[in-house]
């Protein structure tokens, strides 16, 4: 026999079923690989795809592998349970993060924003964006309402009729900023009852209805005290632009506020930085650096009087009048009492300023003919020791009949005792007191008999609404009466239209003249 044959065959026969066997391999690969591709989109749709749902917070869509591979379903029972205690937890946790975050930027007492939230929200609105031109001209305004007798109600109130109260205030504020709804309107209180109104992106016709309404929301809710007085409130108003320093916007607010309080009447003191920055130079911040600003004036005699000529009515033969202001020299900047009498207010230096008034007066009245006006704060009266220093430069005086001494009408209003005290010291040594500002107080009116005023002075800005106004001018006659009963005179300055000028020469009102 031959081998040749069988080796042959058995070759052949090996290599088939070498073939058939490596072809069933692959076809076994294919089968496996699809199975797992299969498996693996299951796996996804099931697992993954769950667990991805639990880590975002969303439903996800439906599947239905589970229920054809039976294995599949336990799991992703767990996992939908999972999910479901996930969104409960998650939940929970945005509310006590939804909680804290308000209790966090609200004020407790009031309910309205806090002093944190409200720099943030400034310092917002004062960041200019460098993509648009437009925000370079944005800007806005900021009223602030202050509550000055705070401490008086606290010895009338309890701690939660007073908290009430403020909390009063703040509703009050929030359904005013409510009624507004094309305009952003923020309520904040900073502390203690300074509440802050910001007005982002408004005109200043916009800003002055809502301050307007702002004030009369403030005022209605005042309280009596016992004595039949009302709380007091003081309102002050600043604008800012988008670029403007956060330091800057909340001295010229504080500047504000202090002539506000100085001024002692319910009017908004509004200052423009435009005004501040032309008034002062540069920026005086903060109680501490007024403090030390006053008190080298005082130490190094920074302070001198500038004079300005003001004569009334009829020319008077060799006999002119000058109207004094205060005037403090820092260096190379001149700033007038107009715009640090406030501060000295706030800080308790008024007096220790009006005495140096007093002195400067007294060497003028030595070195010039003539009258001399000097003004005199109304928080001065009420200091330790002060009439004792009145009485004591005025004595030693020469030509103190000459001296004329311009009280505000707040001050008789607000300290009756003291300035009827000052009054008759005065008419005692022969100086002359004068009052200004009664139209702002029409209750000193009826405290006028018997008092040795020599002249009332009426503002410019009330002569102005003499043309347009029947309430002034019925003010105007009420006041000329009681003077001419009381045998005082009336003065006028700033009067420019022609029909106010012929009502106040009518009335026998003594007007500013225009050749001084």
């Amino acid at each position: 026999a031959d081998a040749d044959d069988a080796r042959e065959a058995l070759w052949k026969t090996s290599l088939h079923i070498t073939g058939w066997v490596v072809l069933a391999g692959l076809l076994w690969l294919a089968f496996v690989a699809l199975v797992l591709r299969w498996l693996r989109r299951a796996l996804h749709a099931e697992i993954a795809r769950q667990v991805d749902s639990v880590a975002d917070g969303r439903d996800p869509a439906p599947v239905r592998l589970s229920r054809q591979v039976s294995d599949l379903m336990p799991t992703g029972q767990v996992l939908m349970q999972a999910r479901e205690r996930v969104r409960a937890s998650r939940e929970e946790s945005n509310a006590k993060i939804e909680s804290l975050t308000i209790e966090l930027n609200t004020d407790p007492v009031t309910n309205v924003s806090n002093r944190r939230y409200f720099m943030n929200e400034l310092r917002r609105a004062l960041l200019r964006s460098e993509d648009t031109q437009e925000s370079l001209a944005a800007g806005g305004y900021l009223l602030l309402c202050r509550q000055r007798d705070l401490s008086a109600m606290a010895r009338i109130l309890n701690r939660d009729e007073l908290d009430a109260w403020l909390r009063d205030v703040g509703n009050r504020l929030i359904q005013v900023a409510g009624s507004f709804t094309d305009v952003s309107i923020q309520v904040a209180r900073l502390n203690g009852s300074d509440f802050v109104i910001l007005m982002a992106s408004t005109t200043a016709p916009q800003a002055m209805a809502i301050a307007e309404r702002m004030r009369d929301a403030v005022l209605a809710a005042r309280i009596a005290f016992t004595t039949g007085d009302r709380c007091r409130w003081a309102l002050a108003m600043t604008d800012y632009l988008k670029g403007d320093e956060l330091a800057d916007v909340m001295a010229r607010l504080d500047t504000a506020l202090m002539t506000a309080e100085s001024a002692g009447s319910d009017d908004i003191e509004l200052l423009l930085r435009a005004q501040h920055g032309a008034s002062t130079g540069q920026n005086v911040v903060g109680e501490t650096a007024w403090r030390a600003l006053l008190g080298t004036a005082l130490a190094e005699n920074g302070l001198s009087l500038a004079t300005q000529l003001a004569n009334y009515g009829p020319k008077r033969s060799g006999v002119s009048r000058y109207e004094a202001t205060l005037q403090l020299t820092d260096g190379e900047r001149v700033m007038s009492a107009y715009l640090f009498m406030p501060a000295a207010v706030r800080l308790g230096m008024s007096a220790r300023l009006d005495e140096r008034a007093l002195k400067l007066a007294r060497s003028w009245l030595v070195q010039h003919d003539g009258e001399l006006v000097v003004r005199m704060s109304a928080s001065s009266l009420v200091a330790p020791g002060f009439m004792d220093q009145v009485t004591h430069i005025l004595a030693d005086t020469d030509g103190r009949e000459r001296l004329i001494i311009e009280l505000d009408a707040f001050a008789i209003a607000s300290h009756p005792a003291e300035s009827v005290e000052l009054l008759y010291a005065l008419n005692n040594l022969g100086v002359r007191a004068g009052l200004r500002g009664l139209t702002r107080q029409l209750d000193v009116l009826a405290q006028l008999e018997g008092l040795p005023v020599y002249y009332i002075k009426l503002s410019g800005g009330f002569i102005n609404q003499l043309e347009t106004s029947q309430g002034a001018i019925s003010l105007l006659d009420a006041v000329v009466h009681t003077a001419a009963a009381l045998r005082i005179r009336v003065q006028a300055d700033g009067a420019t239209g022609e029909s106010a000028v012929m009502m106040l020469d009518d009335h026998g009102v003594l007007r500013r003249r225009d050749d001084t």
